[in-house]
């Protein structure tokens, strides 16, 4: 039984996930970071709503909807929101990928 093609194929997807996949990932965790130090470092939030709040915007090439500005209206002053939405976007413009951005 000749199994090259069947590894040939399992070699060609690993490449595939090392050199797009995880490197995807790894700059999406970087900007994550990069957003949640910015963010943290001028507002005073609880972690679990920046954590939302920040892949939330990932998701949403930069934007909060209106219905998750309106969940955390108590919680989280509209100049933060502002401030996530705009540090997001610079992350995805930066890196030039407005097309398809992932949470993690």
């Amino acid at each position: 039984m000749d199994v090259t093609p069947c590894v040939e194929f399992t070699l060609r997807m690993a490449k595939d996930a090392l050199e797009h996949d995880l490197l995807h990932e790894a700059q999406y965790l970087a900007d994550y970071d990069a957003v949640h130090r910015s963010i943290n470092d001028r507002f005073d939030l609880r972690g679990s709503d920046l954590a939302t709040l920040i892949v939330s915007a990932f998701e949403q090439n930069g934007a909060l909807s209106s219905n998750r500005r309106k969940q955390y209206t108590h919680r989280v002053q509209p100049e933060a929101m502002d401030a996530i939405e705009a540090e997001v976007k610079k992350r995805i413009e930066a890196r030039g990928d407005t097309s398809e951005t992932r949470a993690g």
